[in-house]
């Protein structure tokens, strides 16, 4: 048994090696005011609550990170629940990134929760209590919301890796929503 844990977790390292080595080590770096911005969603970034700037290309830890995640205007969100310690999320994280960096309509709303490891092991307040409200006990988990009067409408729920392509169908599917 020992041996197979010490199997998956030499597979865990060997995965995140491969995932740095194709999306580059991301550092967090210093934007206006005292934003931390990273380029890419990867394990080496804070747990937190991430939103993606369109303009300029990078995702934002929000400030207010002691609340869960929150829709606040209409519209779609796409939200990524990530685990640092999972290695199916290495293998999304390219995919992820890819994605979001090339989406063209700037209506939809990207966010990223990063914790560790789900609700027992999170440095942040706001990823953690994000996990418990929207229910999510796998990763990686996409939830794309439909958000009207401020209020979430529809749900869509994506568990595990997804291809590009099914990610774009959903997003469209929720978008055709009225």
């Amino acid at each position: 048994m020992s041996h197979e844990r010490e199997d998956r977790s030499e597979l865990s390292k060997l995965i995140d090696r491969i995932a740095r080595k194709l999306t580059g080590t991301k550092r967090e770096v210093r934007v206006e005011k005292a934003e931390v911005a990273v380029k890419e969603i990867s394990p080496d970034i804070s747990h937190g609550i991430y939103v993606f700037d369109v303009n300029k290309k990078v995702w934002v830890r929000l400030e207010d990170d002691n609340k869960s995640l929150e829709p606040k205007e209409d519209g779609v969100y796409v939200v990524y629940f990530n685990n640092t310690k999972c290695p199916a999320c290495r293998v999304f994280d390219i995919i992820w990134n890819i994605f979001v960096s090339n989406a063209k309509d700037t209506s939809i709303k990207y966010y990223s929760v990063v914790c560790k490891w789900f609700t027992h092991e999170c440095e942040s307040k706001g990823a953690k209590e994000s996990f418990k409200k929207y229910n999510v006990k796998s990763s990686p988990t996409i939830l794309i919301w439909k958000v009207r009067s401020g209020s979430i409408v529809f749900t869509e729920k994506i568990e595990g890796v997804t291809t590009p392509t099914k990610l774009a169908e959903a997003i469209n599917r929720v978008q055709q929503l009225s």
